[in-house]
């Protein structure tokens, strides 16, 4: 299996007064680039669409009900830079109120096993098929309670694509400072990232292609 960058982020739910998030201070509180990069603003049309800022390292997405730090490359390297980066805005705005943390792995599966076929292909499809009907997309789901958060795996197949394989590691609860929800983020990535491998990789025979 092959990380997936588009599906691999930290999320951050809470209420976030966009204002703040200007170029210059995105850039000295959260990217803290060197004198040589550069960082990109995207604006979008829609005003109620997230805000954008880009660098060779990673995305920020900033609305008024989450912020998603996504890593350009989910390695190591990418993932603690993320990390860097939500524990920076957890810090600097400690008084946020914050709803919920998410820390996202997402997984691509090219040749996936017949044994891992098999869970999302059921007796009931051919059935529903056999009726005229097109099974567009398969997807299985299991939630997990860990003594400190909550973890949604997810499966799923959409036509003959790459068996795509999300696991959700998140904190909800009530609604607290940002000053309290940085311990559910500060380093904890790198320690959910070899969990996910290790589940997936003794769960469904999965093993990680970097």
């Amino acid at each position: 299996m092959r990380p997936s960058p588009e599906r691999t982020n930290i999320t951050l739910v809470g209420y976030w007064n966009r204002m703040i998030f200007t170029p210059p201070w995105v850039d000295a509180h959260i990217f803290r680039l060197e004198a040589d990069e550069e960082l990109q603003l995207h604006v979008p049309i829609v005003p109620v669409a997230p805000i954008k800022f880009e660098s060779q390292a990673a995305t920020l997405e900033v609305s008024m009900s989450r912020l998603v730090i996504i890593p350009k490359e989910p390695t190591v390297d990418g993932l603690c830079r993320s990390e860097m980066m939500a524990v920076s805005l957890l810090s600097d705005l400690p008084d946020t109120p914050i709803r919920a943390t998410g820390v996202n792995f997402g997984f691509d599966v090219p040749a996936p096993s017949t044994k891992l076929r098999s869970l999302l292909f059921q007796d009931d499809i051919g059935r529903i098929e056999q009726l005229g009907s097109t099974i567009e997309k398969r997807r299985i789901s299991r939630t997990v309670v860990m003594p400190d958060r909550t973890l949604n795996i997810t499966l799923g197949i959409q036509g003959a694509a790459n068996l795509q394989v999300d696991l959700n590691y998140h904190v909800e609860k009530a609604v607290r400072p940002a000053r309290e929800a940085n311990r559910e983020i500060d380093g904890q990535v790198l320690v959910l990232r070899q969990h996910a491998v290790e589940l997936l990789r003794d769960v469904y025979n999965l093993a990680l292609s970097e």
